[in-house]
């Protein structure tokens, strides 16, 4: 699997789709838009991730007459411990890239529609220096900061819900 999901998750838009196929089922217009993207690529990549199993199809629907496919991701893109050590340098890397790529352009839509205007609204930088304790550490806080956030999100109510995306970062800077 590992010479295959680095082939597959090579090109940076069949990256993309699969962190947008993950969030909900969606169709290939719907992501050429929202990504600014030419459809028949969407399309196309849709396809080779369908072909090799990472997406499927959810449902169709008809619209205007033609039939709109949907498709949702068949893998979790959660990988953590002891799984994430089982994975290849090149298969990490794969999913570090289709992360950030994921993050960066979601960040950048909520920019250009307010979503940072507000005040409870946190970004934050933080440059440092640690040794292997250290390093622990942070590894642990940020694995507990995770783990009170989703308790945080599995106590809201059904509804009203805000739409919100959080990201922690902790990385060897090179």
């Amino acid at each position: 699997m590992t010479s295959e999901f680095v082939r597959v998750f090579s090109h940076p838009l069949r990256r993309r789709l699969l962190f947008e196929y993950t969030e909900a089922a969606a169709s290939p217009a719907e992501l050429a838009r929202r990504l600014s993207e030419p459809l028949n690529a969407v399309a196309y990549h849709t396809g080779i991730l369908a072909r090799d199993g990472y997406v499927e199809l959810a449902r169709t629907e008809r619209r205007r007459g033609a039939l709109t496919h949907y498709y949702r991701s068949t893998i979790p893109l959660a990988v953590d411990g002891a799984d994430w050590e089982t994975l290849g340098v090149d298969v990490r890397r794969a999913l570090v890239l289709g992360a950030l790529d994921h993050a960066h352009a979601a960040a950048r839509r909520a920019v250009a529609a307010g979503g940072f205007d507000g005040l409870e609204v946190q970004l934050s930088r933080s440059p440092m220096l640690l040794d292997e304790e250290g390093l622990d550490a942070l590894a642990s806080c940020l694995r507990d900061a995770f783990a009170a956030i989703s308790a945080v999100v599995s106590d809201v109510p059904e509804a009203p819900r805000a739409d919100y995306e959080i990201v922690l970062l902790a990385y060897e800077r090179g």
